[in-house]
């Protein structure tokens, strides 16, 4: 099968030239092509190439280097799917629409991480002294600071209030337990962040 694909890719090469890997229209590299490339180029090195340099050794002891890049390669058979997935027209069709959308995929991403992490930041900041308010249960506090503890651990929480769904689980002990203002954040947070921004990501 390598074989074919090492033709074919040699036919186009020969008919197309400079042209195959650029497009003269749009000003840049086809991404498709340069992937089909490569993939047939590692695949031909580890079929054909890497057998002779191994019979080559003589039985003596390999590098453990080459070792490491002879697994490498071998595990860039994988790529022969992406090679036959791009031969499919409606496929192609689908993967260039996820290329083509993905710089605004980024943003839309940069944009709902900022907003986990400023809401973290402030409930974290907010929550200090609850974890150490001794008018509190100690399973509330030890809650408190599972949860809320540092950035890190309020700013999983937070992701996962955005992207789980199970945003009570992490709202109703602060809301019922420390202070009912906190409603005000949660429902904000919730109606939107977790519901118009995502949706409008997702529309």
């Amino acid at each position: 099968v390598n074989a074919v694909f090492v033709v074919e890719l040699l036919v186009q090469l020969v008919l197309f030239r400079f042209d195959f890997l650029w497009d003269r229209q749009l000003g840049r590299v086809k991404p498709f092509n340069l992937l089909d490339m490569f993939i047939v180029v590692v695949c031909s090195v580890d079929l054909y190439l890497l057998p002779v340099l191994l019979s080559g050794t003589g039985g003596q002891q390999v590098d453990l280097k080459i070792l490491r890049l002879l697994r490498l390669l071998r595990l860039t058979r994988a790529l022969r799917v992406l090679r036959v997935m791009t031969a499919f027209s409606k496929l192609r069709i689908l993967l260039n629409s996820v290329a083509n959308s993905f710089m605004s995929l980024f943003w839309a991403m940069i944009l709902v991480g900022l907003f986990v992490y400023g809401s973290a930041v402030f409930l974290c900041q907010m929550l200090q002294p609850s974890v150490v308010d001794d008018s509190l249960p100690v399973d509330l506090r030890q809650w408190i600071f599972r949860h809320y503890g540092s950035g890190t651990r309020s700013f999983w929480t937070m992701f996962e209030i955005t992207f789980s769904g199970g945003w009570p689980n992490y709202a109703r002990r602060l809301i019922e337990e420390v202070h009912w203002s906190y409603t005000w954040f949660f429902a904000s947070y919730v109606w939107i962040v977790v519901f118009a921004v995502t949706r409008i990501v997702t529309a």
